[in-house]
């Protein structure tokens, strides 16, 4: 047989067959644009009646009023329905009347899709949409309507211009809303799975969101909605993945979240308050829901230098958020946070005065800046938090142990211990910021604690061998500024230190004010490199805002001891110190001006009179006079140090 024959046959066959299938697709493609035209030329001439089938399949389904102020219709194959001044009606029991409201509504209809037994939006695109959501007093939702059943259909498009959302929750009176000046949903459908694009604009900050979810049907037939998105800002990125079971109640969340970001200041604009520069931020946890809130499960945050874990409750039943945490930390840095200690964290509190070049001191220590105590009236919480290895104020801290209660503004932290430089502490604090003017009481104990380790920290030198120090402090203020705080503080405090060895090579600023004090007692004294420590002591009384040192400073080595007095006045921030010394050669200097920058001046003994208070002798420049009583207790048989510490009593 010749194959080739054959072949030529079998080509003929198969060329004819393509021809009959053409023929066959032109004739349904005829028949599908006669349909199409058809559909089209029956929706145009019968869109009234349309229009009313849609209004009452609407409230049909949700059980509430429908309202379009005009509609148009621009005939196409893909017709765009446009409704203007849309308006649906909230719950019976809502706070407002509309639940959602927009200028207009356009949708675009895929006519194609309804051959097939489906509907199929090209688009839907909101302009300046309003959307008021809320719960009543036993949670249920105003978007939860009635039996909803809807037929099977999909949207490729959605799309919301200047759009704005609030939120009102009916347990809890708390209300909150955001607004979105631009936001597109890309390629959705009706599977149970389909891929989502958004890009949005809120405050000034561009947001995309991208990956897979559930489908619009699954949400509306309250079904498992799937989970898998990424999200990106501009210095900022979150993945949210899970499911959730109940999604129109929001329900039965099993959600791993993680963020990431180059500083917790990326966050201010989104939680509307202003945190400090601190980074980089890692955040984990996975989100579930329980009958009082939600719970974070596996919460592990890394924020700078510090990291901690712990399980994490929110409960939202109350008037305000409240945040329940067991946290642990095997590094905690508190020096992250130091330099917002002026600022105010929340956005919208008034500010303290700004101008610092105004102050007649020119070093100012203390700021009138407001103090970030905004946030603590937003959010209650009951926290503990242990940490093996901590640093506070570049000081290493071991063992830390604290517990915080946080309640409508009032917030006690208490007890707070730990193990700091081979000794131990423990202090109390409690601020109440339920007021515009907070209040204030702090309590610390330290026990043992070795100040040349204190000061190695800090300035990174061994200045001080040894110098076992027991430390008391007890003082209560208040005010809205750092400032205003100091300036009316009442209390004592009181630090005793006992024996070590001195290096005179001093570099601090607050050291080379000492050894200044040191060298012009004796500028004949040969110096050496180190000397012994016997003893020091610091006791002073505080009253609004003034320390006032009555025969409370003492130092005691092999080769001097002194004995001071004065007052330090932290409102204008001045200094006014008189020391005494029993074997040198300058035996009286006044430690005067700002506290920013004291200078240390020898004061010659003339015109000595007894009889004459000291304390008017300081206040009056008669340092001469008071230097005298002074004196006299230097050239007792007490010494400095027992002389200062007569009246030291222990905190209860």
């Amino acid at each position: 047989m010749d194959t080739s024959i054959v072949m030529r046959q079998g080509s003929s066959g198969y060329t004819k067959s393509i021809k009959i299938a053409l023929k066959v697709f032109a004739a349904l493609a005829t028949i599908l644009v006669i349909i199409l035209v058809a559909g089209a030329v029956y929706l145009s001439s019968n869109f009234d009646h349309f229009m009313q089938t849609l209004t009452s399949q609407i409230e049909e389904n949700t059980g509430r009023n429908f309202v379009v102020g005009e509609a148009a219709l621009e005939l196409s194959l893909n017709p765009e329905i446009e409704l203007k001044d849309v308006s649906l009606s909230n719950a019976e029991w809502g706070s407002r009347k509309q639940m959602v409201m927009a200028d207009s509504l356009v949708i675009k209809l895929n006519l194609l899709s309804l051959l097939f037994g489906e509907i199929l939006f090209d688009e839907i695109r909101f302009v300046a949409p309003v959307f008021h959501l809320e719960t009543n007093a036993q949670g249920r939702g105003n978007w939860e309507f009635l039996d909803v059943r809807l037929p099977i259909m999909s949207v490729d498009h959605i799309e919301v211009n200047k759009g704005q959302v609030s939120y009102q929750d009916g347990m809890t009176g708390r209300k909150t809303g955001l607004n979105i000046d631009d936001l597109n949903l890309q390629k959705l459908s009706e599977s149970d799975l389909q891929n989502v694009e958004i890009k949005a604009k809120y405050l000034d900050h561009f947001v995309k969101i991208n990956g897979r979810t559930g489908s619009l049907k699954n949400w509306l037939e309250n079904v498992p909605f799937i989970l898998d998105i990424n999200i990106n800002s501009t210095d900022a990125q979150a993945s949210v993945k899970g499911e959730i079971n109940q999604p129109i109640n929001f329900k039965g969340l099993n959600i791993k979240i993680n963020i990431e970001a180059e500083t917790l200041s990326s966050f201010s604009w989104l939680a509307d308050l202003n945190f400090p520069p601190v980074g980089p931020v890692a955040l984990g946890a996975r989100l579930s829901d329980q009958k009082n809130g939600y719970k974070l499960d596996d919460f592990s945050a890394d924020i700078g230098g510090s990291n901690v874990s712990g399980p994490v409750e929110i409960i939202t039943t109350k008037t305000q958020p409240m945040v329940t945490a067991k946290l642990t930390a095997s590094d905690f840095d508190t020096a992250d946070f130091k330099d917002n200690v002026n600022g105010d964290m929340t956005q919208n509190s008034e500010k303290g005065s700004q101008d610092q070049a105004k102050q007649d001191d020119p070093f100012p220590i203390f700021s009138s800046k407001a103090l970030p105590l905004g946030a603590l009236k937003h959010v209650d919480a009951d926290i503990s938090l242990s940490a093996k290895n901590s640093t506070m104020f570049a000081i290493p801290v071991h063992n830390l142990n604290l517990k915080l209660l946080l309640e409508n503004g009032l917030l006690k932290i208490r007890p707070i211990t730990a193990e700091l430089a081979n000794g131990s502490f423990r202090a109390d604090l409690v601020i109440n910021a339920s007021s515009q003017t907070a209040k204030m009481t702090a309590n610390f104990l330290a026990d043992q604690v070795e100040l040349g380790e204190l000061l190695k920290a800090l300035s990174g030198k061994a200045h001080l061998d040894g110098g076992k120090t027991d430390v008391e402090i007890a003082i209560n203020g208040q005010g809205s500024t750092m400032k205003e705080l100091v300036s009316t503080l009442n209390g004592h405090v009181s630090s005793v230190t006992g024996k070590g060895q001195i290096n005179y090579d001093l570099s601090l600023a607050g050291e080379n004010l000492i050894f200044n004090i040191f060298k012009k007692m004796n500028p004949f004294k040969e110096k050496q490199e180190t000397t012994s420590l016997d003893c020091m002591v610091a006791r002073f009384d505080i009253e609004d805002g003034i320390a006032t040192i009555d025969k409370g400073l003492a130092y005691e080595s092999e080769s001097l001891k002194i004995l001071g007095n004065g007052t330090i006045d932290l409102n204008s921030e001045k200094i006014n110190i008189l020391l005494s010394s029993k074997s040198t050669v300058a035996r009286f200097l006044q430690v005067k001006g700002s506290l920013g920058k004291p200078e240390v001046k020898v004061n010659p003994v003339t015109a000595l009179q007894k009889g004459t208070s000291l304390w008017a002798a300081i206040m009056t420049g008669g340092i001469s006079m008071a230097a005298e009583i002074v004196f006299d207790y230097v050239t007792s048989d007490g010494s400095p140090c027992e002389i200062a510490q007569r009246e030291i009593t222990p905190i209860d």
